[in-house]
């Protein structure tokens, strides 16, 4: 017999196509004044480890995780709309790289809250003590 839980998994959407768009900042708007959106997409748990293992650096013995080379990777390449890897807009912009690009046009903190989206996208920063309160009086 299947669990409701098997059930709830069975009849699921496949979390691997999940987009969102999201504001950034107040800097960014159309000609009317609307703020204008991101789209993201979730990470998989590959890339997660990936990117985590890419954003480690060594120093003497130690090995020290770069969160801001962590949060440009996840912004790179989970961030639709606009493509932050589109080779038109890295060489109008002056730049070679997505890197250097993404670091030219948007500020620290936008970095930060984008890739701080793309993580909550990717089911990250739930807070679990409010949802086990939320299963135990369920």
């Amino acid at each position: 017999m299947i669990s409701k839980l098997e059930e709830f998994l069975k009849a699921s959407d496949d979390v691997s196509n999940l987009t969102e768009d999201v504001p950034v900042s107040s800097r960014f708007k159309d000609d009317d004044g609307n703020i204008l959106l991101f789209k993201i997409k979730g990470v998989s748990m590959d890339e997660y480890d990936r990117y985590q293992k890419k954003s480690m650096e060594k120093e003497g013995d130690e090995y020290r995780f770069n969160s801001s080379k962590y949060a440009l990777e996840l912004t790179i390449n989970h961030t639709v709309d606009p493509n932050f890897r589109s080779a038109e807009l890295i060489s109008a912009a002056g730049c070679f790289t997505p890197e250097q690009y993404i670091q030219k046009k948007l500020r620290p903190g936008e970095i930060e809250r984008l890739s701080d989206q793309i993580l909550k996208l990717s089911g990250f920063g739930e807070n679990f003590e409010s949802l086990r309160k939320e299963a135990k009086n369920s």
